[in-house]
């Protein structure tokens, strides 16, 4: 049930955009949070925060805007997705205060900047 309704939470976040930009709401777990979770735990967040991006265009989200992300975690197993977010956890500890959800965007947009399309 707590996968269930962080999925759905992801989801929310993916598809609050409004015309002044995008509204991202506070997460249930915290980078600290997740710095603590056991392996198999770290395991199934970094999956399930993944699959809620690319959730994303079910509810509004553009496409185009997750493409880098698919073009990126396409192959990955789940440990080297979980070492994705704990390299860029442990390397950010000024961060561990914020949404994991925030920062598992940030570590993925940081690791997977070669297919992300030029701005």
């Amino acid at each position: 049930m707590k996968c269930m309704m962080f999925l759905l939470s992801l989801v929310a976040w993916a598809g609050c955009a409004s015309a002044q930009g995008i509204e991202i709401k506070n997460g249930f777990v915290s980078g600290e949070a997740y710095s603590h979770m056991p392996a198999p735990q770290r395991s199934a967040y970094a999956m399930g925060v993944v699959e809620g991006m690319f959730l994303s265009p079910f509810f509004g989200g553009s496409k185009s805007k997750v493409v880098w992300l698919e073009t990126c975690a396409t192959g990955m197993s789940d440990t080297q997705l979980v070492a994705v977010l704990d390299q860029y956890v442990r390397s950010n500890p000024v961060r561990w205060h914020e949404s994991m959800h925030v920062l598992a965007l940030s570590a993925l947009k940081q690791a997977c900047q070669h297919t992300q399309p030029d701005a």
